[in-house]
């Protein structure tokens, strides 16, 4: 019994994975707006958190054409940029909060 998932199986599973941690890092960023200061820094990281969002939503977008797609290889090829995507908007995130959390100290 062959029990190994077929290629198109995985790219939808990875997709789906991937459209819910871009879910969740949308939620998050729109969290992170709660803080309100008009500092330089404070300026400087919503300006980084405003491009962490678009690459995050431009990630669903592209998960969501990946979805509706019939071809294997053409899901194969969006999930990788989807998955560049994801992991620009993810280190945007980062470099905000670091940003915010060192212009504490």
């Amino acid at each position: 019994m062959n029990t190994k998932p077929t290629e198109s199986l995985f790219v939808r599973e990875n997709l789906l994975h991937l459209l819910l941690l871009s879910s969740f890092s949308i939620a998050a960023i729109m969290f992170f707006q709660i803080i309100g200061t008009s500092s330089f820094e404070f300026t400087l990281a919503d300006d980084v958190l405003a491009i962490a969002s678009l690459l995050c939503l431009l990630c669903i977008y592209v998960i969501f054409f990946a979805i509706c797609t019939k071809k294997v290889s053409l899901a194969s090829v969006l999930l990788k940029v989807a998955g560049g995507l994801f992991v620009l908007g993810l280190t945007g995130m980062v470099g905000a909060e670091l940003l915010l959390v060192f212009s504490i100290y």
